[in-house]
């Protein structure tokens, strides 16, 4: 089965830019194609949206550096490949790290097809990530937009009991009342140790908490739930409706 491949390769000599293609249609590549030789060509045919681009080093008035260079420029992810009589290893170093999938003599084409379909399947690898991440960063968007739009008081603990995420609900009452238990928002504070420090009428209470909150950490309960439970503050007493649920 052929697989289609639009190919932009900037080399001086057609009978190169034949070999290439000759390669590249054995491997059973069905090859639509496009050869020039200098910049203002090159970024017209960058409009053409080819999949691969082969390039000779150097060419009269334009080299790979520079190729790369205005591909990155204009944020194109398009697999780049150096294609040359000769190049120095500080050169082939530098068009790599310049963003040049790989590099090849023209003496050794044979390896040509190898090198072109390990660029695609890096990109296609590279594109899949790219996703992920942007998926990733619109679901903490969404996720963040919940947390912070409830009108309870949330609080996230690890498994030791300290508090690593709170919304805003939580930090508006901390910061309004200045509970100094708290920290002010209370990230990086332990809940557990803030509950055993507590004394006074509220001690009994708090105890049940930290007994409810050690149930749920241990996943010997699925939920923990204690309907009056009291704040003390520097401004007054609050009773709170407490509910401890594990994250999945």
């Amino acid at each position: 089965m052929m697989t289609s491949l639009r190919v932009l390769i900037l080399e001086d000599h057609q009978d190169d830019a034949e070999l290439m293609l000759h390669e590249l249609r054995k491997a059973a590549y069905e090859v639509e194609w496009q050869r020039v030789e200098g910049e203002e060509d090159y970024l017209a045919a960058l409009e053409w949206q080819p999949e691969t681009i082969l390039e000779d080093y150097t060419l009269p008035q334009f080299d790979a550096l520079r190729a790369l260079k205005l591909l990155q420029e204009r944020n194109l992810d398009i697999p780049f490949i150096v294609v040359t009589s000769s190049i120095s290893e500080e050169l082939a170093v530098q068009c790599i790290k310049q963003g040049a999938a790989d590099y090849l003599l023209k003496d050794r084409l044979t390896r040509l097809t190898s090198a072109v379909s390990y660029a695609l399947e890096s990109q296609k690898n590279r594109q899949q990530r790219q996703q992920a991440e942007a998926s990733l960063r619109h679901s903490e968007m969404f996720y963040h937009a919940i947390f912070d739009s409830t009108s309870d008081h949330v609080a996230i603990i690890d498994q030791q009991g300290k508090i690593i995420l709170v919304n805003e609900a939580w930090k508006r009452f901390a910061q309004e009342n200045g509970d100094p238990t708290l920290a002010h928002t209370g990230v990086g504070v332990n809940y557990l140790d803030v509950c055993r420090r507590t004394q006074g009428d509220a001690q009994t209470i708090a105890q049940a908490v930290i007994e409810g909150i050690e149930a749920v950490l241990a996943g010997k309960v699925s939920e923990y739930i204690l309907p009056e439970y009291t704040c003390h503050s520097s401004m007054e007493r609050h009773w709170f409706l407490l509910k401890v649920t594990p994250l999945p």
